[in-house]
């Protein structure tokens, strides 16, 4: 348990920080966003469906390597397992870090002005 709570935090950190990184990339785009009309506040719900398509895109990769570990008889030399309770704690820190994700880009989003946004760039 100590463990796994380690690597919940270092995983935390790291979604803080790639969001950080990603908002900062996606900034002008908001900010186009808004001056079309979408309330500055929910470009957050941008940043979430895209943390959510990244997690289903990458639990399919997960649920494909499981399944070709099955077939070429990998699992008899690497010990995987997929119980209720893998699956359960697999989908409580997915929603965990998109729900980070999403207060992270909330934040961000909160302490930008737009307008100021796209003439700064400009």
């Amino acid at each position: 348990l100590p463990v796994f709570i380690c690597v919940l935090c270092i995983t935390i950190i790291s979604v803080i920080n790639v969001c950080t990184l990603n908002l900062s990339e996606d900034m002008r785009e908001n900010a186009v966003f808004s001056v079309l009309g979408l309330p500055w506040r929910k470009n957050g719900l941008f940043s979430l469906i895209q943390i959510i398509i990244t997690n289903v895109i990458s639990l399919m990769f997960v649920m494909m390597f499981l399944i070709l570990a099955e077939r070429t008889k990998i699992s008899e030399y690497v010990y995987i397992q997929l119980d209720f309770w893998s699956t359960v704690l697999l989908i409580l820190v997915v929603v965990c870090v998109c729900l980070v994700y999403y207060f992270v880009a909330s934040r961000m989003l909160k302490k930008k002005n737009p307008v100021e946004l796209l003439k700064s760039d400009l």
